[in-house]
C-alpha cells in the first residue's frame, strides 16, 4: 500500500487523489481517440464525458447511501461505482438524448474508457487500503489494514484483481468495437462482464454482507445480477434483430 505521495519540502499528495485523476484523463483520452476514429465529434464525447462525470458521483452517492453503511465513507462496500451505473447512467442517456444525436452509439464509444477509468481507481482502492479482501492465507495474499482494527491482515487482493479484470475487458471492447458489431453488442458485453466480474469477487470482499431478497447474497450482488441480466437481454434481442447473412450460391 502507498496511501500518500511524499515529495519531501514541496507536498503530500493522497495517492488516490493522483489514481482518480490520471483515471479521468486517461479515460478522456481513450474515449477521444475511439470517437475520432468512428467518426463522431470531439464535442460530442466532451460532452458525454462531462455528463458521466458528473452524474456518476451523484449516482454514486445515492448509491453509497442506500446499499453502502451509513457512515463517513459511503464507498466502503464499493456500491458507489455499482450506484453510478445504475442511478447514474440512465441520467447520462437522458442528458445525451436531449442534446441531440445517436445516443447508443456515443455510449457504446464510451464502455471501454469506463472499464480502464475503473481499472486505475482500483489500484487507487489498493494503494488506499479501501475495498479491500477477506483475510487468507493464499499465496496471493496482500497486507491491507482490517476494516475493524485497521491492522495490517494478509487479505484477497481484490481490488488488484479487478484492476487486471478491468484492463482485459478494456482491451477485449475496444476489439470488439473494431468489428463493428450489431447495435447494443458493445454496451450488452459490457454490462455482463461488470455484473459477472463484480458479482463474484463480492464473496472476497471483507465488506461482504447478506442484505437483499434473494438469500446468501449482498445488495452489491443483487445489483451485479440486474446488470448481467439486462446485458445479456440486451444481447439476444441485439442477435435476433440483425438479419442472418447468405451465403453466396
Amino acid at each position: 500500500m502507498l496511501p500518500r505521495i511524499e515529495i519531501p519540502g514541496l507536498a503530500s499528495v493522497a495517492t488516490w487523489d493522483v489514481l482518480a485523476c490520471l483515471a479521468l484523463l486517461a479515460s478522456y483520452a481513450d474515449l477521444v481517440s475511439r470517437a475520432r476514429a468512428s467518426g463522431v465529434h470531439e464535442h460530442r464525447a466532451a460532452e458525454l464525458f462531462l455528463a458521466s462525470m458528473v452524474l456518476s458521483v451523484a449516482g454514486g452517492w445515492a448509491g453509497g447511501m442506500l446499499w453502502g453503511p451509513h457512515d463517513a465513507v459511503t464507498a466502503t462496500s464499493g456500491l458507489s461505482f455499482l450506484g453510478a451505473l445504475v442511478f447514474g447512467a440512465p441520467l447520462v442517456v437522458a442528458v445525451m438524448w436531449l442534446r441531440g444525436g445517436d445516443v447508443m452509439r456515443l455510449m457504446e464509444l464510451g464502455t471501454a474508457s469506463l472499464a480502464l477509468a475503473l481499472a486505475l481507481m482500483r489500484v487507487g482502492c489498493w494503494a488506499n487500503g479501501c475495498c479491500g479482501g477477506r483475510p487468507t492465507e493464499l499465496a496471493w495474499a496482500v497486507l491491507q489494514p482490517s476494516p475493524a482494527s485497521g491492522a495490517p491482515v494478509a487479505s484477497h487482493p481484490v481490488q488488484l484483481v479487478e484492476a487486471v479484470l478491468m484492463l482485459a475487458l478494456w482491451r477485449g471492447l475496444d476489439a470488439l468495437h473494431g468489428r463493428r458489431p450489431a447495435r447494443f453488442v458493445v454496451a450488452a458485453v459490457a454490462l455482463v462482464a461488470l455484473g459477472s466480474t463484480r458479482f463474484g469477487l463480492e464473496w472476497l470482499r471483507a465488506d461482504w454482507r447478506p442484505g437483499g431478497p434473494l438469500p446468501g447474497l449482498s445488495w452489491a450482488q443483487h445489483v451485479c445480477l440486474a446488470l448481467a441480466a439486462a446485458g445479456a437481454l440486451a444481447w439476444g434481442a441485439s442477435v435476433r434483430a440483425t438479419p442472418a447473412r447468405r451465403e453466396p450460391g
